[in-house]
């Protein structure tokens, strides 16, 4: 009898796993290809690697997820040039881009323009630049857990406004419908700054 408890309960663990993996896809499937959205693809150019809200325009949000992207390909596949895809907006074109990966970390992306003609596990990456100077941070509320880290090379105005989205729909397809609070830091700066996502 204690077997088949115990069975029946590691069969529950794994529906609700799935079912958590299956919303996080769905979020991801919903907005894939879609207006206000970058998205990015493996090297199959369908299976989606992630995708990233851009209020404010596909430029400089762009950029800083493309970046992301290059060092997430770097750490799942460790050194060499990695291809995935990039989508802006609802263009059909899946623009190739290439991650130059030495020792795991990434050293830049070749390929994908931002032009519409031409998206909370902390890794390494967001370890090591989490409030440092040119990156923007989201902390969970305890302040300390880290959600994630963008680089922001050419100023934090536009870069930490795309990011702030980007953490909003993510809390929300997290934690459903509710008011989260979460914290942002500007570079290098000692302040962690309140925010709340508001989820409907």
């Amino acid at each position: 009898m204690r077997r088949h408890i115990l069975l029946f309960a590691g069969v529950l663990a794994a529906t609700a796993s799935a079912a958590a993996a299956f919303a996080e896809d769905e979020y991801d499937r919903k907005h894939a290809g879609t207006r206000g959205y970058v998205t990015a693809y493996d090297s199959d150019s369908a299976t989606i690697i992630d995708v990233d809200a851009c209020p404010g325009g596909y430029t400089t949000c762009g950029s800083a997820f493309r970046e992301r992207i290059d060092h997430r390909m770097c750490a799942r596949h460790g050194a060499g040039r990695h291809t995935w895809y990039y989508q802006v907006g609802d263009s059909r074109t899946k623009v190739p881009n290439t991650a130059t990966c030495k020792d795991g970390a990434g050293s830049g992306s070749s390929g994908g323009g931002d032009s519409a003609s031409a998206s909370s596990g902390a890794d390494s990456y967001d370890h090591r630049n989490a409030g440092t100077k040119n990156h923007v941070t989201a902390y969970e509320a305890d302040r300390t857990t880290i959600i994630d880290v963008d680089p922001c090379p050419k100023g934090y105005a536009a870069c930490g406004s795309a990011f702030r989205e980007s953490i909003k729909d993510r809390l929300c397809r997290k934690h459903g419908p509710g008011r989260h609070t979460w914290y942002y830091q500007i570079g290098d700066s000692g302040t962690k700054i309140v925010n709340t996502a508001t989820c409907k």
